[in-house]
């Protein structure tokens, strides 16, 4: 059970939870994957080896359990605070039983012979089989490795084979902190701490059931090296509202079978080679070219609707971003530079914002003085059309409509390729060289794991 990381940031069809969730070990221009991964044993200071202990002991006599409760995700900035939150609910039974669902997150769990991650935006799936016992995160398919974890530590805790040697992969220590309050009781408190930039995730444990009760993580600082140095305060919480041990389970809550038309995504990735092999995850998005590009119409921050039918005969390039989204940050500036340059040429650049309200896009434009035109995917629906998993994704769409070439994640090096594309889309911008490029630098590029 590995710490997120982010290098990426996952949509998931527009709810930039998980995304902001993980934990920046790799740089913020590349879209990041989270992968289970292997490194050495944190140290466990001597006042944490007992709550350690406990709490490894209690999730191991486990025979099921029911959960429920809120991930939250709070950031305030310099204009506002905002809150992006979604309630789930799962259950278990041992050794490997389970279920976990979130809204518009993929549904997660095993009927004892697969384990599986089914995705109703992209109507697809991944399964494998289940082992016979309980869990090792590492050997697990990628979509749940990666997301459970992160959504339910709890459910992953109790999956886990030994839930102390996860937690000490995660971390390169575990000390005992104060204890907290919640509504009067107190409950004991194991610190994580991990990365090089010392990220501190928090778990709060019911002193009477040694089951965590909360876990909190400390956003700011990689919200602010992911490209958001005007974050004051970044808080993840999952919140566990519901709590019982040893609840009745019955076999039809963990029954799985496959959703009529659902396709088997790429084959279920697993940690190590396999992962690295599709750092991207970019190739639905991909199979989009050479398509004819999804008509849409959506408003922009003015109120006035923009639809694609009507542009049919230009150049068009649509950007979905987010404001909270570190490598969106650093993109648009760039984005916006090529719309200053091409606009006279008819280029016409979009940048769609997913899932946040007209005033969080509004003032982030303004706080970044960007003069694209930004439209409003209030509810992720052409995020769903254009199959975004991660943002940024950029769409290029030729004059004949059909879609030309898609960019997931953001590189500053292919900042001079991207607009040898639209020079080679745009002939009259070329005239005298192609528009706006300034002489290419070459800095070192982000390594690709």
């Amino acid at each position: 059970m590995n710490m997120p990381r982010f290098a990426r940031c996952v949509a998931v069809a527009g709810i930039g939870l998980l995304a902001a969730v993980a934990m920046a070990q790799e740089p913020a221009t590349r879209p990041a994957t989270t992968r289970p991964h292997t490194q050495p044993a944190a140290k466990v200071t001597e006042q944490a080896q007992p709550i350690l202990a406990t709490l490894t002991e209690a999730y191991g006599k486990l025979k099921s359990i029911e959960l429920a409760g809120r991930v939250t995700l709070t950031v305030e900035d310099a204009t506002q605070k905002r809150v992006h939150e979604a309630a789930f609910g799962s259950y278990y039974q041992a050794p490997n039983r389970f279920r976990h669902e979130i809204k518009d997150q993929p549904l997660l769990g095993c009927d004892g012979q697969k384990v599986y991650a089914y995705s109703l935006q992209r109507g697809g799936y991944v399964q494998a089989d289940a082992p016979s016992g309980k869990l090792v995160f590492n050997q697990l398919p990628q979509e749940i490795a990666g997301i459970l974890p992160t959504q339910n530590p709890s459910l992953a805790l109790a999956l886990a084979s030994d839930p102390a040697a996860e937690l000490k992969e995660m971390a390169t220590e575990i000390t005992a902190a104060a204890a907290q309050a919640i509504d009067g009781k107190p409950y004991l408190a194991l610190s994580l701490i991990a990365g090089s930039r010392k990220t501190e995730l928090t778990l709060l444990i019911d002193p009477q059931t040694h089951l965590v009760r909360r876990a909190v993580m400390d956003m700011k600082a990689v919200l602010q090296q992911q490209g958001r140095p005007d974050v004051k305060a970044a808080v993840y919480t999952v919140d566990y509202t519901t709590i019982k041990p040893d609840a009745a389970m019955k076999a039809d809550q963990f029954a799985w079978g496959l959703p009529e038309g659902a396709k088997e995504l790429a084959a279920a990735r697993r940690g190590g080679a396999a992962a690295e092999e599709d750092e991207h995850d970019e190739s639905e998005a991909v199979a989009l070219v050479a398509q004819p590009a999804a008509d849409f119409t959506l408003p922009d921050l003015a109120g006035n609707s923009v639809s694609l039918s009507k542009l049919k005969g230009s150049v068009v390039v649509l950007d979905f971003w987010a404001s909270w989204c570190g490598p969106c940050v650093a993109s648009l500036p760039r984005l916006d530079k090529i719309h200053q340059d091409y606009a006279k040429n008819g280029l016409r650049i979009y940048a769609i914002n997913l899932r946040e309200s007209k005033k969080e896009a509004a003032d982030f434009v303004a706080a970044n003085n960007l003069t694209l035109p930004v439209l409003l995917d209030a509810d992720g629906n052409v995020a769903k059309q254009y199959r975004v998993e991660s943002i940024p994704q950029t769409v290029i769409i030729g004059k004949d409509g059909l879609v030309k070439k898609v960019i997931v994640g953001f590189d500053p090096d292919a900042d001079h390729e991207v607009r040898k594309f639209i020079d080679s889309l745009l002939p009259e911008a070329t005239a005298g060289g192609s528009a706006g490029v300034e002489p290419k630098s070459n800095p070192e590029r982000n390594p690709r794991p």
